[in-house]
């Protein structure tokens, strides 16, 4: 259990580096390395953005694959 929740993590940390990375280049700005993400405020917030419409969505007050909450209180990847 504890192994599956570390590579969870470990997933989100990987997809979010990856993705801000992406926007940054989009908007022509330089990239960031792992270390630098990991001390940003981006990922302590997307993480808990996603752990807030997992639990929402298990009690039943969003569905996990809509964007509800990311839409009430701003995308962060």
């Amino acid at each position: 259990m504890v192994a599956m929740f570390l590579l969870s993590v470990l997933g989100m940390i990987w997809s979010g580096h990856a993705t801000y990375n992406d926007e940054l280049r989009e908007h022509g700005s330089r990239t960031i390395g792992l270390a630098e993400y990991l001390v940003s405020w981006r990922l302590p917030l997307g993480t808990l953005r996603k752990l807030g419409e997992r639990i929402l969505a298990d009690v039943g007050l969003c569905n996990a694959d809509s964007h509800a909450v990311s839409a009430r209180f701003g995308r962060v990847s």
